[in-house]
């Protein structure tokens, strides 16, 4: 039978009263028992195959798809994305969403720091803004973090995990950025940051699968690592927000004492300077700062990670694409006298491409454009569909970065893709396909007013460490591994890929 119902009717079951009147995906005819309960079932542990039939058979009409732990997810088709995009937060807003999707009343146990925007706005606005000034600090940890986890050996391969390697490699980074150097050289606090990333992203899982009332008597005991590593964190770092606070109020009262220390440029920093600026003083202790910072390398890490493993992977199918990239990044290099800065990696156009087109092809957002309805009388869409009150609804991302026809031979990796059709466009719309660049085609960073703050970050956090490993080290390609899992709701690395590396002789 169809993984996918025709129309359906309301007396199929009083569990879809509030649902619109639309297809419902892995309902199948004749079932009266429980018809969408065992949908979710199905959808929930075959979601790609779900996510094919919603796609093929209702890619142009507005469908559900009921997932455990989710709930019924309303699909609008591609055309409607833009508009769903441009949407007030006060009729659809996805803030709240994402807290549910991560159960952070649970999994980021203690005050509710998750549900403010203090440190969103920071990432808008100062991190976008210092990004360019960042970037020898983030070369620099690079070259560091490289030499000790990828080694100097020119003559012997060796054989790596993928996954671990990198989670270090982009934590180091990542807390250089956030709380500087040398405290991010401390394995112990690179430990704790990754494991942490992994204790939110298992917990929300489990914790989502479990009956909603029962979740809050559960979860002090799932969250038992979160907490652990929580302190650990703090216990770490809590010297050195202490010093940075008694260096800020030292240097804005001059005629107490005079500091002649430079105040750091990093996210920590930018967190006190901002919270001391606030009318509640709260947000400028010691514990709640530490605790802000968790979330943001949560959220920094975990994606960064993901990302440059399977980039690396893919790059290795065809050592054409590493010379070519190697060319280009040296070009780069030589036309800004070797330094890494932003118009350096401007220039770098087919790196860009190729962690643009690696994203399109492994991203496991397969709902994007994500939106909860919050008007009390709900949104109709422009297709005349009614949208209640508390419905989840968003686009079909996996199916639509994987669509024919809009990506020709969408499951091949072509990382030249994005710069090959760049090149055919005048000098004021190439941009249009550089990685930070979102639309209704490409939505790896969501899209619209609430699209990812921090991917131009990103985006340069990526190219610097990628492109100094494809300066420095030589890859031996693999038998193809398929790193791909789905599992309740979502895509997520399967076992860590091996890489085998050498040092360039340069």
């Amino acid at each position: 039978m169809s993984m996918a119902m025709g129309r359906c009717s309301r007396s199929l079951t009083t569990e879809q009263q509030s649902l619109p009147k639309v297809p419902i995906i892995g309902v199948r005819p004749g079932q009266w028992l429980f018809p969408l309960a065992r949908a979710r079932l199905r959808n929930t542990f075959k979601l790609k195959d779900s996510l094919a039939a919603l796609y093929r058979n209702h890619k142009d009409e507005t469908s559900i798809l009921p997932v455990l732990g989710l709930g019924d997810l309303v699909f609008l088709p591609i055309r409607e994305l833009q508009w769903l995009a441009e949407q007030p937060d006060t009729i659809a807003n996805s803030h709240q969403l994402f807290g549910d999707f991560l159960q952070t009343d649970h999994t980021i146990p203690g005050p509710p720091l998750a549900h403010d925007h203090l440190h969103v706005q920071l990432i808008q606005n100062k991190l976008t803004r210092e990004t360019g000034n960042l970037i020898p600090a983030m070369h620099d940890e690079s070259k560091r973090t490289s030499d000790e986890l990828w080694g100097t050996d020119t003559d012997r391969w060796r054989e790596i995990d993928a996954l671990p390697v990198v989670q270090h490699m982009t934590a180091q980074i990542i807390i250089r950025v956030f709380v500087g150097a040398p405290l991010c050289r401390n394995k112990k606090l690179q430990d704790v940051a990754i494991a942490f990333t992994n204790d939110v992203a298992i917990a929300a899982v489990i914790l989502r699968l479990l009956w909603a009332p029962l979740r809050p008597l559960f979860a002090p005991l799932i969250t038992i690592p979160n907490r652990v590593h929580l302190w650990q964190y703090w216990w770490i770092i809590r010297s050195e927000v202490e010093r940075r606070l008694r260096l800020h109020d030292a240097k804005s009262n001059p005629g107490k004492l005079t500091v002649d220390e430079k105040e750091p440029n990093d996210f920590l920093q930018w967190s006190i300077e901002q919270a001391r600026g606030l009318a509640d003083p709260t947000q400028a202790e010691p514990y709640i700062l530490s605790r802000r910072l968790s979330i943001v390398n949560f959220a920094s890490i975990h994606t960064t990670s993901l990302t440059l493993m399977h980039v690396l992977v893919d790059l290795t199918r065809d050592p054409t694409y590493i010379s070519t990239l190697r060319e280009e990044i040296t070009a780069a290099l030589d036309a800004h006298g070797g330094r890494w800065t932003k118009a350096t990696l401007a220039d770098m156009t087919k790196l860009d491409s190729a962690i643009r087109e690696s994203q399109r092809l492994n991203n496991g957002n397969f709902y994007t454009v994500i939106r909860k309805i919050i008007a009390k009388d709900g949104l109709t869409t422009p297709s005349g569909i009614h949208l209640p009150y508390g419905t989840i609804v968003g686009g079909p991302g996996y199916a639509i970065h994987h669509d024919s026809a809009i990506y020709s031979d969408p499951d091949e990796y072509r990382p030249f893709r994005f710069s090959d059709m760049a090149e055919s466009l005048g000098d004021g719309k190439r941009t249009k396909l550089s990685l930070v660049n979102t639309g209704v085609d490409y939505q790896v960073f969501g899209h619209g007013r609430l699209a990812c703050p921090g991917r131009f970050y990103a985006s340069a956090k990526l190219k610097i460490l990628l492109g100094h490993l494809l300066l420095h080290y030589d890859f031996e390609s693999l038998p193809r591994q398929k790193l791909d899992m789905w599992r309740v709701a979502s895509q997520i690395g399967g076992l860590s890929p091996k890489l085998r590396v050498r040092r360039r002789k340069l």
